[in-house]
């Protein structure tokens, strides 16, 4: 599992990485994707403010449907394109070609509170 090192994450597994300054990049962790299986369809959301822990899309599998939470409180400024055409990117490649969205904090020091460090990450979830 190749996990870029400025990545973080919530309990839930969903993750956020800074991307630029004020843009970061919101998706699923590789170990949500396998309990998940094979992504066939994923519903995106509109462009708008989330609250943290709120529902902002919905993945199916050939077996099972998850609802993703948002990590922190944010506007989403762009969804992957990528995803409509093929879902099983977030399988495949999770925190490259498969993130989910690109979001702009409203207050980040005061969401990070819920993420941990991606070493910690894995070690909690072996």
């Amino acid at each position: 599992m190749q996990i870029p090192e400025d990545t973080y994450f919530c309990k839930t597994h969903e993750y956020i990485r800074k991307e630029s300054e004020g843009v970061y990049l919101v998706g699923i962790s590789e170990i949500l994707a396998n309990k998940i299986g094979y992504i066939t369809y994923i519903e995106l959301p509109n462009l708008d403010y989330y609250d943290r822990k709120e529902v902002f899309a919905t993945v199916e599998s050939t077996s099972v449907a998850a609802e993703i939470h948002m990590p922190l409180r944010a506007n989403i400024i762009e969804v992957n394109p990528a995803l409509y055409e093929n879902p099983s990117l977030i399988n495949n490649d999770p925190y490259g070609q498969g993130w989910i969205l690109k979001v702009t904090p409203i207050n980040y020091d005061e969401d990070k509170f819920c993420f941990a460090y991606w070493k910690d990450y894995l070690d909690d979830n072996k």
